[in-house]
Formats: C-alpha cells, sequence, structure tokens
C-alpha cells in the first residue's frame, strides 16, 4: 500500500518506462486524497500552455490518469490533522501526507522538497 501525489503521477503517466521500472513502489494498493486528480490534470495542463507537451501526448495522459487504478479518498475525517500539518507543508500537500500518516503508510513523489520535510513524518519514495 502506498499514497501517490500529483507530481509522482504525472511523472508515471509521462513516461511508461519510468513506470514500468517503479512498477514495484507502486504495489497493489494505491491511494490518493482527492484533490489528485485535479492537481495532475492541472500540471498537465500547464505543460501544455508552456509548450512542454503536445496537446495530443496530455490527452493521451488523461487518459491514463482516468484508468489509473487509484483508490481516491475523501479528506473530510482528516482535516485536523492536515489543519496541522499545514504549518509545515502547503495544505494541498498536507493532504498527501496526512493521508500516508493516517494509513500508516509511504508516499511516492517527485517533489524533492515535499520528500524532504516528509521524511519526518512518514517514509517517502521516488520513482526510480
Amino acid at each position: 500500500m502506498i499514497v501517490i501525489d500529483s507530481s509522482a503521477l504525472v511523472e508515471l503517466v509521462l513516461n511508461p518506462e519510468l513506470a514500468q521500472r517503479s512498477g514495484h513502489l507502486l504495489g497493489e494498493d494505491v491511494f490518493a486524497p482527492a484533490l489528485l486528480i485535479p492537481e495532475s490534470l492541472n500540471a498537465l495542463k500547464k505543460q501544455v500552455s508552456r509548450k512542454l507537451l503536445s496537446p495530443q501526448r496530455a490527452t493521451v495522459a488523461m487518459r491514463r490518469i482516468h484508468t489509473a487504478p487509484i483508490d481516491v479518498v475523501s479528506m473530510h475525517n482528516l482535516t485536523e490533522l492536515i489543519w496541522q500539518l499545514s504549518g509545515t507543508f502547503s495544505t494541498y500537500d498536507a493532504c498527501y501526507v496526512a493521508l500516508a500518516q493516517h494509513l500508516d503508510t509511504a508516499l511516492i513523489t517527485c517533489n524533492l522538497k515535499l520528500a524532504k520535510e516528509a521524511t519526518k513524518h512518514i517514509p517517502v519514495v521516488t520513482p526510480e
């Protein structure tokens, strides 16, 4: 079991080779806060607007996100923990950390700043 953030999901859907090499990290049960989907789509949209990604490739990535076997979790029951963690993290990043903490599992991220700070609270892994 693992929690995935938008930086890792976007990286994995854009780089199938990386996804294949990192498959062992994901295991069978992958969870994420409900904000994963809009955050991931926003990251793709930004890359398209900056001309770093073609609209066609972004559409393929969006479809991979749509079909990814991820259990999306409401953050309603973790509101207090998110609030406490938001003193250290952005509220968005606090959602990922809170969910990993609640599930007693690791977070997979490509966000090095988040990874560095989150290791004080939870195990963190990065795609290889």
